[in-house]
């Protein structure tokens, strides 16, 4: 179902709105605000994105940690336990998550592995703003950012069939801006952070009849945003 996440949403704000109604009316006492009722922050959201089939792997982990403090505040188990186990469970966590994006390999990441070094351009934005507009032949770059931004723009870029984008992106953002008549593949890791592609494959290709080509992104983000449109 198209929206699933505004569906589920728009439930439960209409619940939640007919909860404190027959509250304030008098013809229930439901207690909305019981132990640990913030716990449902991480729960809800997760369960949503989980459901709509969002940020699978990042929903799984906030909604581990969210029942675990739910379990906590509900007095079933140890607040100090929780809390001297939080932390190396999300890096466990994230580790293997990284671990399973390495060991299945797909076909940006043999096409990143084949691209040629002295073929890709570098493109570095260190505790700055960097911005790189290309319109002549580009068969790849690279793109580094920590504390920064990128914006990287191929609009007019001559592209013969394809090309390959590595993006590693640290406490900061990338904006990669593509020409119309491409079909752009992605293999995105991030460990909170966020990695939209805007593109619509069946909606930016170029007039009927003509060859689509086709941009290989290999994205990393960490606690930063990287968009493509």
């Amino acid at each position: 179902m198209k929206n699933l996440s505004k569906v589920l949403w728009g439930l439960i704000l209409i619940v939640l709105g007919t909860i404190i109604t027959l509250n304030s009316l008098g013809l229930a006492n439901i207690d909305i605000f019981f132990r640990g009722w913030w716990t449902l922050l991480f729960i809800v959201p997760s369960l949503i994105n989980l459901l709509s089939g969002k940020d699978v792997k990042d929903s799984i982990m906030w909604l581990i940690i969210g029942v675990v403090l739910l379990l906590a505040a509900q007095d079933f188990i140890s607040f100090r336990l929780v809390l001297k186990l939080i932390v190396p469970f999300i890096v466990i966590f994230i580790g293997i998550s990284i671990l399973l994006d390495g060991l299945f390999d797909t076909k940006v990441n043999k096409k990143v592995e084949e691209a040629k070094t002295q073929d890709l351009e570098s493109v570095v934005g260190m505790f700055a703003d960097e911005k790189r507009v290309i319109d002549y032949d580009f068969k790849g770059a690279v793109v580094d950012t920590a504390f920064g931004h990128v914006l990287l723009d191929l609009r007019d870029a001559k592209i013969k069939d394809e090309a390959v984008v590595k993006i590693s992106c640290i406490f900061g953002g990338v904006d990669l801006m593509v020409p119309d008549d491409v079909e752009v593949k992605v293999k995105a890791n991030k460990v909170f952070g966020g990695i939209d592609n805007l593109v619509k494959s069946s909606s930016r290709k170029a007039d009927k009849g003509s060859k689509t080509k086709t941009i290989y992104v290999e994205a990393f983000a960490m606690f930063g945003g990287i968009d493509i449109k």
